[in-house]
């Protein structure tokens, strides 16, 4: 799938393989995708239970490739106010929460950051 679809450097190379390189068992869930989009419940079936990569990780890859897909889910109105409360109630949890250093109780040695690089004072942001 991936030398199928990568569009993200045109070269002589990759348009071959855009061309060329066969789907073999993901032909089903390529086709399927590319009708309906990212869809969890009717794709799984797809796939075969020994397959490495798994649904999520097919879709992560139609998606990062940003692969086009020709049917767009539209939700019901009363999806949508779920949406908006759920998407509501998270932000005020957000609101409550810490900064990542006083979660994580983080303390940068002198002279580096927390990720540890060198060249930063300690307690600078």
């Amino acid at each position: 799938m991936h030398y199928r679809f990568n569009t993200r450097t045109d070269t002589a190379f990759w348009c071959r393989c855009q061309e060329e390189t066969p789907l073999g068992g993901a032909r089903g869930f390529c086709d399927m995708y590319q009708d309906v989009g990212p869809s969890i419940t009717t794709s799984e079936w797809m796939l075969s239970p020994k397959n490495a990569f798994g649904i999520h990780g097919y879709l992560a890859m139609m998606v990062g490739m940003d692969v086009p897909y020709t049917s767009w889910y539209k939700p019901t109105q009363q999806e949508r106010e779920l949406w908006r409360h759920n998407f509501a109630r998270l932000g005020k949890r957000a609101q409550k929460g810490m900064p990542v250093k006083q979660a994580l109780g983080v303390r940068a040695p002198v002279g580096h950051d927390v990720a540890g690089r060198a060249g930063f004072s300690a307690g600078s942001d």
